[in-house]
């Protein structure tokens, strides 16, 4: 007779008896479990296919879910090098990266300059015009504001006899109306304590008002 060989349902090892064992029950040596050997016809190599297949479905829910972590970790990998590599071709220049434009290449990038440098958000334009067009004195208020004198007639254009305001950026203060002004040279200006204005100079009159060379002006406009 020949040998009969069939599966052991617990591990799959592949056994082997005598015929004369249909029946019969013996220890799987791989396993140890006990397996009563089957008949002939029913340990077919479709059988135990079917057998493995089935301890491997039985079997699947620890595999398939160390698997898909796995690959889970692996897509999230490839992603992020994928994302490293297009990430410098999607971005835009950089001021860093751009070629630096000829007001970066005189120091005057915003936030950025060189100690000494022309500061170009303060521009006077002309400046004080007339016969002399010169300043002597200047005097910050506490608003930012600066107060000039000197002797000139007029500043960028607007008249504006020896005293004069501009605005923190270099432009004329309109609000600042000395009317005549100082009939001659302003030399000096201080701020009181109260942000009025102490001026002295050559001159008689300010205003067309008799002023021996000293006269103070308001600082700011009060209603009465």
């Amino acid at each position: 007779m020949s040998d009969i060989k069939f599966n052991c349902p617990q591990c799959g090892t592949r056994l082997s008896i005598d015929a004369s064992g249909v029946g019969l029950t013996v220890g799987c040596p791989n396993c140890s479990k006990a397996i009563v050997v089957p008949p002939a016809s029913s340990a077919s190599p479709a059988k135990s296919v079917a057998s493995a297949v089935s301890r491997a479905v039985m079997n699947r829910e620890p595999a398939g879910t160390k698997k898909f972590v796995l690959a889970v970790v692996v897509a999230v990998a490839i992603l992020a090098a994928l994302a490293a590599f297009l990430v410098p071709f999607l971005r835009k220049p950089s001021a860093a990266s751009a070629p630096p434009s000829a007001q970066a290449m005189r120091g005057e990038k915003q936030n950025e300059w060189v100690a000494g440098s022309l500061d170009t958000s303060f521009n006077v334009g002309t400046g004080g015009e007339g016969r002399h067009g010169e300043v002597y004195a200047t005097a910050f208020q506490p608003d930012g504001k600066l107060v000039l004198g000197g002797r000139f007639s007029s500043v960028n254009g607007t008249a504006r006899r020896n005293i004069a305001r501009l605005n923190s950026d270099g432009t004329l203060d309109t609000n600042f109306d000395p009317g005549a002004g100082a009939d001659s040279l302003v030399g000096s200006i201080v701020l009181d304590k109260n942000g009025d204005i102490l001026i002295g100079g050559g001159f008689t009159s300010f205003d067309r008002r008799p002023r021996a060379g000293i006269a103070r002006l308001h600082g700011e406009s009060r209603s009465r």
